[in-house]
């Protein structure tokens, strides 16, 4: 009797794990439509793709096209992913998308839905711009999305306590340089030390110095200079994303984009 519970429960827990495995094994990750990436490119990608669904549960999707239907990137990155994948199935995921029609170069985009749109969306255009900067002026972009899957799988993986404590050292540091400006100033307070006269005459003997000549000499001269600040076309902008609504499912997207 108690064989058979055990292995009725064995049973169970690999009929539990066998559809979220078959499920992987039938994801595809990289809809490579424009003919971007080479065939040992994708499968890089998707080795990856595939590693970060298994360890986090979150879905990543890659999208290249020519024809993203008059959308933003990031709109179409959404709308595409609903086009192929049974969306509610999945509460956590994001996609990457290359509109290549999209401008004289292309532009690109990111969609996050669930807890991808806070780790991911907040962070605003730049950051994502950032990751992709080095590989746009030569257009290679596998290299691009190899850095980018590694930029989402940080963002996935929990903070050790030594980077939580780095983040306060900061404030630490302020906090300790204030108490002991403070201690300092309480110890030369109470110190009687010789004060500087308020006027040089002080120092001087009456009549014992007579001036028969004075030039004024040029030592230097400081030039102030300020930047003027020029829009960068290829960014998206400095704040923390955007949040849109999909017209065919009605999920909440968070949206980055930018020109390649």
């Amino acid at each position: 009797m108690k064989k058979a519970f055990v292995g009725l429960v064995m049973l169970l827990v690999i009929l539990l794990f066998l559809p979220a495995q078959a499920q992987e094994q039938n994801l595809q990750h990289v809809y490579d439509q424009a003919g971007t990436f080479t065939s040992s490119e994708i499968s890089s990608l998707e080795k990856e793709m595939s590693a970060i669904y298994q360890e986090f549960g979150v879905d990543t999707m890659i999208v290249t096209t020519n024809n993203s239907r008059g959308m933003a990137p990031d709109y179409y990155a959404a709308y595409f992913y609903e086009q192929v994948r049974p969306y509610q199935d999945f509460t956590d995921y994001v996609i990457f998308a290359f509109c290549f029609d999209i401008g004289p170069r292309g532009q690109y985009g990111e969609a996050a839905h669930g807890k991808m749109q806070r780790l991911l969306t907040s962070r605003g255009d730049d950051e994502l711009y950032n990751i992709l900067a080095p590989y746009l002026p030569s257009r290679n972009y596998a290299p691009a999305m190899q850095d980018y899957l590694q930029y989402v799988r940080k963002a996935l993986t929990p903070r050790t306590p030594m980077e939580i404590a780095s983040g306060y050292l900061l404030f630490v540091v302020i906090f300790a340089v204030v108490v002991a400006g403070i201690v300092i100033a309480s110890f030369l307070s109470k110190m009687k030390t010789a004060k500087r006269k308020s006027n040089a005459t002080m120092y001087a003997v009456s009549n014992s110095l007579r001036l028969r000549q004075s030039n004024d000499i040029f030592l230097y001269q400081t030039e102030r200079r300020t930047k003027i600040e020029t829009n960068n076309s290829s960014r998206g902008g400095g704040g923390g994303g955007r949040s849109f609504t999909s017209s065919g499912s009605g999920r909440s997207y968070g949206g980055r984009s930018g020109s390649l």
